[in-house]
């Protein structure tokens, strides 16, 4: 039958069920009802159902039951349901209650054969509780309703209180209903209004206690806990609170078994506690108490508005005073202060907005306020929103976004902190703006300052070694990081409780101190101080030695003595042997860093110190126009000419070195360059230094005059610095050579061949050996950081020319003796006639042609106008790239040829030529250009450019530019 039961009925049924056979035993039993009686299913099986359920018999419905079950057993059957309303003292929680039950009885058939039946029990406590507090809350609906009403036309606090007790004695039928009214400490209780049927005894409780407020104060313990906690306090008679005290006389004699202490709160004090008696004996329902309590908000914010209304004389007599306050504490205040009318105009400053502003208080009143706090981003430099005018039209405090800059009248510049908040009158109406900033200057480097902390704090933490560690002052071991076991292969436990001093060999030298590792710890302790990497070798737990970086700091309890240290130590043995082996590779990138350095340094001066040779070189080409070929004057600005055109070829160099220019090597003599350096030396080095020169050879080399005339300067500039002091000789040899192979230089192919052999020598102080070696490395410089010392470039740059020439060159030096540099260089030929230089300025190619001249440097402008304009040409000039574009596109047919500069401000010369390409395709265009990283001759020839050079362009150079590129030719220059 259970199998039965157990198909229809789940354990989870939210009803009591249980089944009995035809004697009236149980059969089953289900969790429901295991749950409300305590007893349990293999508990009851078996046992009578009247002895489990006595109430039934109580009720004289036991033969009832037995009666039905009888009638059961006959052929006679009833398929209706039988049922009976019953009272069973069921368990609830930890205690046995009284539930109102409906038990219904439904017979059980199988095959025609009657085997009991199913009782089913229900419980309707809850539904009829349920009604009864619902009736219980439209009676508090109905007082919180009444006196909300009341409180609309009362005029007085008194009021309130007496209308209060009487409106919730009669709505809720509370037997008494009263107030206490307490100061903030609890020091003095006073009861208030009271109402109720139960008020005579009240009033006889109450004045027990006249003449001993004391007394009182322990018999309201209720109140008390009301007003400590700020919260409704609920007790009950049955529960026989001991806080109650002696008011349980009173709960006594007025039958009542609730009370209800709910606080007035106004401003987070309460002010008075509200009581409210019940006679019955129940719990009290959450949505009840709610009431309560907003009924006691209600009454609190009444009593608020009486309250308000009472301060507000005192608050306006205060007013006038406060006014005066604020204008002191405004002239006193450390931040800037500014404040608004209500269409944010200025009508008061501090003398901390004047400074700032640069506006007086008196010309700043009635300005609007952008126009006296004028702000900028600090980013984009686009003017920020008037924050005045943002509270006005929101009503709301604004604060500025981070990088805010204050432009004052004089235009100093601020970064400021920014608040602007609406002032209200004492009706919410917005009256104003009150502006508050501050100078954050200071702020800002301490802020900085503090990343700087922070990020060096979070670069050690992240760099730490990997064994964390902690020892007492005997350097005994008290806390050890997991990680001991990967890098000594000990369990972290093994270490607790031994000494750091048994890792560590006795004879450990500490490194960093030059003392005994042990002795050095105790200075460190004595001194409590912290040590960082600290080198010591530690034994694993296989014997073998690891090399560890240790750092430590003390460990200070609150009296700032010593406890012991703690760190970390990282095993560095790899380390140590990695450092070797990259040492090499670090020496190269660093010397390739150095080399970029240079190149940056090259491609940012070559433009502009080229433009600025351009203006030389032109308006001296100008200048020789008029003057008579052979005076004086006309000398003397050829040398100019001869000495632009070497910086020119400087230039140039310094971008070959750089690996930013292609050199071009033609033939030339270095014995006239020799001499050339030499009759020039010795014109800037003292007469204590003897020149000498024995130059015996006249070959050809492939190369560049300016690279040679650097090399031999610098070799000889290096010699006369050493001998600045004492004086001394200065030689230079030059001679032809063959090197034989066994003394060939290792790196060159001059074996059996003619080579040049170039020495300078001197008798000053010499080269140690420590550092011969490193004399060709850039910026390796012997001299100070003074006035006239090195920049390590020049033996850098000798070394590098003479290497790309397959050269060589070598050193030998002998402290307090001398030094002799020796170079190497592959020969072409012997002398042979070189073809003369042309002339400067006759002859020169020129043509009709219009011509569009565009740069943005006006002196070169006014040169090569001048210069096309001799030469025949039609020129018109532009000093903006995109004017010059406009120009061409109103009229493309008036100019047969473009001259630009690569780097123009708005355009560049290329873009600017590739849009009148599109205009013109067959249009010649020729690029001039210092330096550009952004455009080179394969570039400018894929791009269509006809013509390209770098500047400076000397006269004789333009004119053949020009008229190659106007005859159909590509002209890309290479000098």
């Amino acid at each position: 039958m259970k199998d039965i039961v157990n198909n229809i009925f789940t354990q989870h049924l939210s009803l009591g069920v249980v089944c009995v056979d035809t004697s009236c035993r149980i059969t089953f039993f289900n969790k429901w009802l295991e749950k409300h009686t305590g007893w349990k299913e293999k508990e009851v099986l078996g046992r009578a159902f009247l002895e489990l359920f006595p109430e039934i018999c109580h009720r004289k419905k036991d033969n009832y039951l037995i009666d039905c079950l009888e009638k059961s057993r006959s052929a006679i059957l009833s398929p209706l349901v039988h049922h009976h309303f019953l009272d069973l003292n069921l368990v609830k929680g930890t205690r046995r209650v009284q539930m109102i039950q409906e038990t219904k009885l439904f017979p059980l058939w199988e095959k025609e054969q009657f085997l009991g039946a199913i009782i089913i029990i229900r419980d309707f406590t809850e539904q009829i509780e349920h009604e009864a507090g619902l009736m219980e809350k439209t009676r508090a609906f109905n007082a919180l309703r009444n006196i909300n009403r009341m409180m609309v036309r009362a005029d007085t606090r008194e009021a309130v209180f007496s209308r209060s007790v009487e409106i919730l004695a009669r709505d809720m039928g509370a037997p008494l209903v009263w107030f206490a009214h307490v100061d903030k400490g609890f020091d003095h209780v006073s009861v208030g209004a009271y109402g109720g049927m139960a008020k005579e005894r009240f009033e006889s409780f109450v004045s027990r206690y006249t003449n001993d407020p004391t007394a009182l104060v322990s018999a309201l313990e209720l109140t008390r806990q009301a007003v400590k906690t700020g919260k409704m306090q609920v007790t009950h008679r049955r529960d026989h609170p001991p806080e109650m005290g002696r008011w349980w006389d009173f709960f006594k004699a007025g039958k009542c078994h609730c009370a209800v202490a709910v606080p007035l709160c106004v401003e987070g004090r309460v002010i008075a506690v509200l009581h409210i008696h019940i006679v019955e004996d129940r719990s009290i329902p959450r949505e009840i108490l709610a009431l309560f309590q907003e009924l006691s908000d209600d009454i609190a914010l009444t009593l608020k508005h009486f309250h308000d209304v009472a301060l507000r004389h005192k608050a306006e007599q205060k007013l006038q005073a406060e006014k005066e306050r604020l204008l002191v504490t405004l002239k006193g205040i450390g931040d800037a202060v500014m404040v608004c009318d209500s269409h944010a105009r200025v009508i008061l400053m501090n003398p901390v907005a004047e400074t700032l502003t640069g506006w007086r208080e008196e010309e700043a009143v009635g300005q609007p306020a952008a126009t006296v706090f004028s702000i900028v981003s600090e980013i984009t430099r686009k003017p920020c929103p008037d924050p005045a005018n943002q509270v006005i039209a929101t009503g709301k405090v604004i604060g500025l976004a981070n990088h805010t800059l204050l432009i004052s009248r004089s235009g100093a510049e601020y970064p400021i902190a920014d608040s602007a908040a609406p002032v209200r009158n004492s009706n919410g109406v917005l009256m104003g703006v009150v502006l508050i900033f501050r100078d954050v200057t200071r702020r800002r480097t301490a802020e900085k300052a503090l990343k700087l902390s922070e990020k060096r704090f979070r670069d050690i933490t992240m760099t730490m070694g990997d064994l964390v560690w902690e020892f007492d002052n005997d350097g005994i071991f008290t806390y050890m990081g997991s990680s001991v076991e990967k890098v000594l292969g000990y369990d972290r436990r093994e270490l607790l409780g031994r000494s750091f001093w048994e890792f560590i060999p006795p004879e450990q030298i500490s490194e960093n101190q030059g003392v005994e590792l042990k002795t050095a710890f105790l200075t460190y302790q004595r001194e409590k101080r912290s040590f960082f990497n600290v080198e010591t070798r530690a034994r694993d737990k296989v014997g073998q030695w690891h090399l560890l970086s240790i750092n430590g700091i003390p460990v200070l309890d609150d009296d700032e003595n010593i406890m012991g240290y703690r760190g970390v130590a990282k095993d560095i043995t790899e380390q140590k042997i990695l450092e070797k082996e990259k040492y090499a590779a670090e020496y190269h990138f660093r010397q390739a860093q150095r080399m970029e350095s240079i190149g940056t340094l090259a491609g940012g001066i070559a433009h502009d110190f080229n433009n600025i040779l351009s203006a030389i070189i032109g308006y001296t080409e100008l200048s020789l126009d008029d003057l008579r070929e052979g005076s004086v004057t006309h000398e003397n600005l050829m040398e100019v000419i001869k000495a632009g055109n070497r910086a020119r070829e400087l230039v140039k160099q310094i971008l070959t070195f750089a690996r930013k220019s292609d050199e071009t090597r033609k033939p030339l003599q270095p014995s006239i360059i020799a001499k050339e350096v030499l009759k020039f030396i010795r014109s800037s080095i003292p007469t204590t230094i003897e020149i000498r020169q024995n130059i015996q050879s006249e070959s050809l080399i492939m190369g560049s005059a300016t690279h040679m005339h650097q090399v031999l300067m610098n070799l000889c500039t290096n010699a006369a610095q050493a001998m600045e002091a004492t004086g001394g000789i200065l030689e230079m040899t030059m001679s032809d050579v063959v090197l034989e192979k066994e003394t060939a230089l290792k790196g060159t192919e001059l074996s059996r061949e003619p080579c040049l052999e170039i020495m300078v020598c001197d008798t000053g102080t010499g080269i140690s050996p420590d550092i011969l070696e490193s004399i060709f490395e850039p910026y390796f410089t012997t001299r100070g950081d003074g006035h006239g010392s090195g920049t390590g470039m020049g033996l850098a740059l000798v070394h590098s020319i003479v290497k790309s020439y397959g050269g060589h060159v070598g050193v030998e030096s002998t402290p307090g003796k001398g030094t002799a540099f020796t170079i190497h260089l592959p020969v072409i030929k012997k002398k042979t006639s070189l073809p003369p230089l042309p002339r400067n300025a006759e002859g020169l190619p020129g043509g009709s042609e219009r011509i569009l001249f565009v740069d943005d440097e006006a002196p070169l402008i006014k040169i090569g106008e001048r210069h096309l304009t001799a030469l025949g040409y039609q020129v018109t000039t532009s000093i903006i790239s995109s004017r010059a574009l406009e120009m061409f596109r109103a009229a493309p047919d008036d100019f047969d040829l473009v001259i630009t500069d690569m780097t123009m401000p708005e355009m560049t010369g290329e873009a600017m030529a590739l849009e009148m390409m599109k205009i013109s395709p067959q249009l010649p265009v020729i690029i001039c250009t210092g330096y550009s990283s952004r455009i080179n001759r394969e570039k400018a020839k894929k791009a269509g450019i006809r013509g390209f050079a770098d500047k400076p362009i000397v006269r004789r150079k333009l004119a053949k530019i020009v008229r190659g590129v106007l005859d159909g030719h590509e002209i890309i220059d290479n000098d």
